[in-house]
């Protein structure tokens, strides 16, 4: 498959402006890009290959083509960090805080962002923290163009509060673990981490 059927097959999830660079992109890098449904605890997650087979990057397919694109960044620096360094470096260690800031002011400079959302990311670029706060930013323009602002996040709840996520699972919430939580399933017992954006449907204190 060349880039120019590529294109096509994924342009309904990227700003138009940067379909050709991500086909291209993901041919040079050889990759498989797969389209995954809604998932609480993640918007993506770069998979490197096993047994010969190819990298996986898996994202979300629910966001807006601006959040989709970001995320998409966001796991591609992983993929070339771990080219160049395979487990030699820490997951989100000053080479990767390096990599996806290159790479998003390569997006920036040539347009493939729209206007509004060029302003947050160079904004974002300009802090410590940049690589978190430009996920937050744009995931709460994803929520708002989706009509969700009103609806709470694991982010907002207290801790050892009992919770229902969207996908009708409960959780208790344990403690914060960078951008997701330490949260326990109140039916099997096993703890799992969620992402501080998740979606919650109902929460109670005790």
């Amino acid at each position: 498959m060349d880039s120019k059927e590529l294109s096509i097959l994924i342009k309904d999830f990227f700003p138009e402006m940067a379909i050709d660079f991500v086909a291209k992109q993901i041919i040079s890098l050889n990759f498989r890009l797969v389209i995954s449904k809604k998932r609480f605890s993640k918007l993506g997650v770069f998979r490197p290959s096993r047994n010969s087979n190819k990298h996986v990057i898996s994202i979300n397919g629910d966001l807006n083509n601006d959040l989709f694109y970001l995320v998409y960044l966001h796991e591609v620096a992983h993929l070339i960090v771990w080219n160049n360094y395979k487990k030699r470096v820490a997951p989100h260690g000053k080479e990767w805080k390096e990599e996806y800031y290159k790479i998003l002011l390569y997006s920036i400079n040539n347009n493939h962002f729209s206007d509004e959302i060029k302003k947050y990311i160079t904004v974002s670029l300009t802090k410590p923290n940049f690589h978190t706060s430009v996920t937050r930013d744009l995931y709460k323009i994803n929520s708002e163009s989706s009509q969700n602002e009103s609806l709470l996040r694991v982010k907002d709840l207290p801790e050892n509060c009992i919770f229902t996520l969207y996908n009708k699972r409960n959780f208790k919430l344990i403690q914060k673990i960078r951008t997701r939580y330490k949260c326990q399933d109140i039916n099997n017992g096993r703890f799992y981490l969620v992402h501080s954006l998740a979606e919650v449907k109902k929460y109670c204190t005790n």
